[in-house]
């Protein structure tokens, strides 16, 4: 083989090689929020009274008691639901029941500031 060949040859295998090489490699998209893979939301309920300590029954179950000036924070299935603050240690609603229907990834709260 003639050094002009060679140098022919070695120029043609240079090209493909850079032809291969050439993509940019793309990283993999961000895996999706938590609450969006398991449809969930947060929500925080408040009292706002000041002396009153409540159950917080979530769908019928209790999910927190919370006393006067204090908060819990439950994550919970996106949709509609069935909140009601009960002054503790009775079966008395200190607040109208609510029906929220909390999107998916939001993050929402419910303030009840009734005193027994």
């Amino acid at each position: 083989m003639t050094l002009a060949s060679r140098c022919v040859c070695a120029l043609m295998t240079g090209a493909l090689l850079v032809g291969c090489g050439g993509d940019t490699p793309v990283a993999p998209p961000p895996p999706p929020p938590e609450c969006e893979r398991n449809r969930t939301a947060e929500i925080t309920f408040r009292n706002g009274s000041s002396r009153s300590t409540y159950d917080i029954l979530l769908d019928g179950v209790r999910t927190a008691v919370i006393g006067p000036g204090q908060s819990a924070t439950r994550t919970v299935a996106a949709g509609q639901h069935t909140v009601d603050f009960i002054f503790s240690n009775t079966r008395f609603l200190a607040c109208n029941r609510a029906t929220p229907n909390w999107a998916q990834c939001s993050s929402q709260f419910l303030t009840c500031s009734t005193d027994l």
